[in-house]
Formats: C-alpha cells, sequence, structure tokens
C-alpha cells in the first residue's frame, strides 16, 4: 500500500525548456518534468517571476498530477506532465 508520494527537486533545464523534478513513493524514485508550454497554462496568465517559481506556486496540482499519472503506471521511471493532465 501506498504510503508515501512526493515531488522534489525541480530545475530549470533551459536547453529542453522544461521543468525536471524528481519523485519518491515508498520504495522506488523516478524524474520527470513539464514544458514550459504546460507550466505557463498552469499559471493561467500569472506568469511572474521564472518557470521555478511557477512550479512553487502549483506544486500542489503538479503534484497530484504527478501522483496520478503514477498511479495508473507505477512502473514508469519517468512521468511527463502535459496540458491534459491539469
Amino acid at each position: 500500500m501506498l504510503e508515501h508520494f512526493s515531488i522534489y527537486s525541480p530545475q530549470e533545464d533551459d536547453a529542453s525548456d522544461r521543468v525536471t523534478f524528481r519523485y519518491k513513493t515508498n520504495d522506488r524514485e523516478g524524474s520527470g518534468y513539464l514544458s514550459r508550454t504546460t507550466l505557463l497554462g498552469l499559471a493561467r496568465g500569472d506568469t511572474a517571476g521564472t518557470l521555478l517559481d511557477i512550479f512553487d506556486r502549483h506544486r500542489d496540482r503538479i503534484l497530484k498530477a504527478a501522483f496520478m499519472q503514477w498511479k495508473v503506471n507505477p512502473m514508469n521511471e519517468v512521468i511527463v506532465l502535459g496540458a491534459q493532465d491539469f
């Protein structure tokens, strides 16, 4: 039974124009990312600051979307969040 799911260590990846993050469950770790376009859509006009600032303002929604995607396929080590996830 899952007791823990968290996301941490967000980093801007300028070369890929996205924000990457790490996730952890009870017994495994993996990585994930959101594109700049997805983050700007999530911000809905509140685009002040960096992509990391936007990530932090919407961390709860990103956590929920990442968990839902992980829950569908817990064997997948990379979580890719797009606009459809929000």
